[in-house]
């Protein structure tokens, strides 16, 4: 089932280029509160996976990209 989420953080490693994709490790602050039963977490970690074509749009590079930060 697709969920429709925004991330907001910066990169925390460095950019992955494939064949037709590019890969990066991105940290996002986590909930002052979270859902009962879980731990509070003070940064959650993601893996994004970007078509080559939709990135060269964004101006980023892997110099650039580590010290930007994202909205996705």
């Amino acid at each position: 089932m697709p969920h429709k989420m925004t991330l907001t953080g910066s990169a925390t490693g460095p950019l992955r280029e494939y064949d037709r994709y590019v890969a990066f490790d991105m940290r996002e602050k986590g909930l002052p509160s979270a859902p009962k039963g879980l731990k509070k977490s003070t940064f959650i970690s993601y893996t994004v996976f970007v078509a080559k074509k939709a990135f060269n749009k964004t101006g980023l590079t892997k110099k650039n990209i580590m010290h930007e930060k994202i909205l996705i």
